[in-house]
C-alpha cells in the first residue's frame, strides 16, 4: 500500500492518497471475505509490472 500512496501523493496531495488507499485496502478485504481467498504480497514492483512502465534514472 505505500507504494500506491506514494504514486498517488505525487498528483493528489496527502489527504486525497490516504482516502485513495483506505478505498482499495478496504476494496481488498472485501475480496478475501466474499471469495474466501488468502492475502498475498504481489511485490514492490507490482504497479511497474501492470503498467509496463520501469523506472527512468533522476537526471541531475
Amino acid at each position: 500500500m505505500a507504494c500506491r500512496y506514494k504514486r498517488i501523493v505525487i498528483r493528489r496531495g496527502k489527504k486525497r492518497a490516504m482516502v485513495a488507499v483506505g478505498q482499495t485496502f478496504l476494496t481488498s478485504i472485501r475480496h478475501m471475505l466474499t471469495n474466501e481467498a488468502e492475502d498475498h504480497d504481489l511485490g514492490v514492483d507490482c504497479f511497474l509490472r501492470r503498467t509496463g512502465r520501469t523506472r527512468q534514472p533522476a537526471v541531475w
